[in-house]
């Protein structure tokens, strides 16, 4: 018997109409917003980036468009795909917010020719693979957005991008982020229970193991691999699964699709080799999520512990030091054409690189602050770094200052890979500290290149669909052009 749940946080509702279709999926944009709203917005807009909308609703719905059709162009399913969307304001402040979200409205299992007894799968999926509409009359996916973005009192540093050309600057790509919410609504997403863990714990709360939804594993589940124990989600008890999902680092995407995909796309992982009086050693380096990547042809400088101002406390943010790198260096002229050495802390990691580009450093380092499991990962977005950022670990960042007058070599490892496990499997975003809708369903940041799925939309994303396509494929999603695509190299040059 069939069995079908509607997703807990996600209404139907519809008032008027905006569809068009495309090759093999067809996917239709259903507009669900009020009259002058969102999608209704008549403030008139000049055309940008190949959107050629005159009103600011026009150019919503337009990149909503676009990005259905660059789903629907890749992914085949004889039953159409409907969107209930809107792009009403949502809550937010001046600092923080949601762009916005996407989910299956429904997930069913033990349909006609479901794969996988007792496993629910997205009515997307479902339909695909039944053949048939299971719910006739009603959208599979549903998604809100934040018509606010921008205004004063929401999230008020970012501004929606609606081009259709990638040239968004440092604006918020609107086709991006919905590739992104739309996977999940494909079928990117998790079962477990993740709540938010500052609550008084309750039956589910915060991180209890369990599948949220009659105790039955999503199909994505299956799909999730736990290094520790050996085992997927759906093979492990509520309290292995509970201690996985804060396992940093440790879950990775088992999938046929996905494996080889990554092999072509993620950079290797970079190693640091130091040369002092007292000898050599090596160890792992962390690719920032910016800037340069360390080429096969490597980098080879003195590295010099660089100095900089004091800076005092301001409001919440604590008084520097002359390690942070947070202004401009006293040494600059030592620092001047080998490798700066700074701590993590004060300020952004770009803020970093630019002090360090400024004074004509070839490299940055980046160490901890504090002893952690996992190695540290510079993040943010600015075009304008061009030298490569590497995160440390503080032993090692320690050990660096400590051996004195020291040269550093930094060289990709060709036997590892960015965000993956060493068997070239892709990590999934498991910090420490739960994070209830960003936890599991999500790869980790650790990949460079940046992926379409990490839990935050990086400003060096392109309107691609990277490894997010080959996870679709491994749920069991099908391709429109047989054999899949080549996803280009890049395992030393950096998008």
């Amino acid at each position: 018997m069939r069995n079908t749940l509607r997703t807990a946080a996600l209404l139907l509702f519809s008032l008027t109409l905006a569809s068009n279709s495309f090759a093999a999926a067809k996917i239709t944009i259903k507009n669900t917003d009020a009259a002058g709203v969102g999608f209704n917005d008549a403030t008139a807009a000049a055309p940008v980036g190949g959107n050629p909308g005159t009103t600011v609703g026009q150019q919503r719905m337009n990149a909503f468009l676009e990005a259905a059709r660059i789903w629907g162009e890749q992914l085949d399913s004889p039953i159409e795909i409907t969107i209930d969307a809107s792009f009403a304001p949502l809550s937010c402040t001046a600092t923080s917010g949601t762009l916005g979200s996407a989910g299956p409205t429904k997930i069913v299992s033990d349909f006609p020719n479901a794969p996988k007894a007792g496993v629910w799968y997205p009515m997307a999926l479902a339909n695909k693979l039944a053949g048939e509409n299971l719910d006739p009359g009603n959208a599979q996916i549903r998604a809100r957005f934040n018509g606010n973005l921008g205004n004063t009192g929401c999230l008020e540093r970012s501004k929606w991008y609606y081009g259709l050309d990638n040239n968004h600057g440092r604006d918020t790509d609107l086709v991006v982020v919905l590739l992104h919410e739309f996977a999940h609504g494909l079928g990117i997403i998790g079962g477990i229970t993740i709540n938010d863990p500052s609550v008084t714990p309750g039956p589910n709360d915060p991180v209890t193991g369990t599948f949220r939804s009659n105790g039955k594993p999503f199909i994505y589940d299956l799909h999730a691999l736990d290094n520790v124990t050996g085992l997927r989600m759906d093979q492990m008890s509520d309290a292995q699964r509970a201690a996985a999902v804060t396992a940093d680092q440790k879950v990775v995407w088992d999938g046929d699709a996905v494996r080889p995909a990554a092999a072509n796309l993620l950079l290797s992982v970079p190693r640091l080799t130091i040369t002092s009086a007292s000898g050599t050693s090596s160890f792992e380096v962390a690719q920032a999520s910016f800037g340069a990547s360390v080429k096969a042809s490597g980098v080879t400088a003195p590295i010099i512990v660089a100095n900089d101002a004091v800076e005092a406390q301001s409001g919440s943010t604590a008084a520097g030091t002359t390690l942070d790198g947070c202004s401009s260096y006293s040494n600059a002229a030592a620092v001047a054409g080998n490798f700066a050495i700074v701590n993590e802390g004060r300020c952004t990691d770009v803020e970093k690189a630019k002090r360090a580009q400024e004074a004509g450093a070839i490299g940055l380092l980046i160490a901890a602050k504090a002893v952690t499991v996992n190695i540290y990962t510079p993040i943010g977005f600015e075009p304008s770094i061009t030298i490569p950022v590497l995160g440390m670990f503080k032993n090692d960042g320690d050990a660096v200052r400590a051996a004195g007058t020291v040269t550093g070599s930094a060289f990709p490892d060709l036997t590892k890979l960015t965000g993956a496990d060493t068997n070239g499997h892709p990590k999934l975003y498991m910090p420490v500290t739960a994070e209830p809708g960003s936890t599991y369903s999500h790869f980790d940041r650790s990949a460079t290149p940046n992926l379409l799925m990490e839990p935050s939309i990086n400003g060096d994303l392109t309107h691609s669909t990277d490894l997010t396509l080959s996870m679709l494929l491994d749920i069991g999603w099908g391709l429109v052009i047989t054999p899949p695509p080549v996803i280009t190299g890049r395992r030393f040059l950096k998008r």
